[in-house]
């Protein structure tokens, strides 16, 4: 049985805290001598805070990505298309995450990191915002292709997670990275679900919309300009691959 504790109702103070300063240097030593559960939260206390930011920044991310899944009946009716229409706009964000991200990751490895993390944001969020304002399912798909290209900020913050921490604890960084795309799954598609149920799917959107902003702006505050990461293949790597 799944057990999930009152995180949502600390998101901001967990993400942000008074006071906090990013923290580049490895995580401080483990705790010992407690139980399971308690040892686990210790632990990833004991991480980087920044790490958090970059939970939080995947918890948008899927939320945004998949809100559409619970609202593909209304926005059917309201751009009088068919269900199996509107299941494309989740097509088209798969694919381009599939297929043009590898190479926006590449074609952006010289850049510093934070300078990519923040055009990831800029592109998921003007993605977004075609979306919330999308009449026709033309200008919905063109939104969630932008979006798909954004979706670059998760493979970034994972590259980001190794070195910000010690080689031996670079499991438990990946597993606080990706524990805000697992929560977007049971907190944030039904919760944007119920908005769109109460005020429209555009204005599920737009909520969405919204957070992906406020996180551009916490990455621009708070990510320092000089954390780097492993430089990936080379865009003519990525299409050696794949040809």
């Amino acid at each position: 049985m799944l057990i999930i504790p009152d995180w949502p109702s600390r998101v901001i103070g967990w993400v942000v805290p008074a006071g906090w300063r990013p923290d580049c240097g490895q995580a401080r030593a483990q705790p010992g001598g407690c139980g399971g559960a308690l040892l686990w939260s210790l632990r990833m206390r004991s991480l980087p805070r920044l790490l958090r930011l970059f939970s939080f920044g995947n918890l948008v991310i899927g939320s945004s990505a998949f809100v559409l899944g619970g609202l593909v009946g209304p926005v059917a009716a309201d751009l009088g298309v068919s269900l199996a229409a509107v299941g494309q706009a989740m097509t088209v964000y798969a694919l381009v995450t599939a297929l043009a991200v590898p190479l926006l990751v590449a074609a952006t490895s010289r850049w510093p990191r934070r300078r990519a993390l923040l055009l990831a944001l800029a592109l998921f969020t003007a993605g977004g915002w075609l979306c919330s304002l999308a009449d026709s399912l033309p200008q919905l798909l063109l939104g969630r292709a932008v979006m798909g290209l954004g979706s670059m900020f998760t493979p970034l913050a994972a590259g980001m997670a190794l070195v910000l921490v010690a080689p031996e604890r670079r499991g438990q960084a990946l597993s606080m990275v990706f524990l805000g795309m697992s929560l977007s799954y049971v907190i944030g598609v039904p919760v944007g679900a119920w908005v769109g149920s109460q005020y429209g799917w555009h204005a599920a959107v737009g909520v969405m919309t919204a957070a992906s902003a406020l996180l551009w702006l916490l990455v621009a505050a708070f990510v320092p300009a000089d954390v780097q990461a492993p430089a990936p293949p080379c865009w003519r790597c990525c299409l050696c691959c794949w040809a």
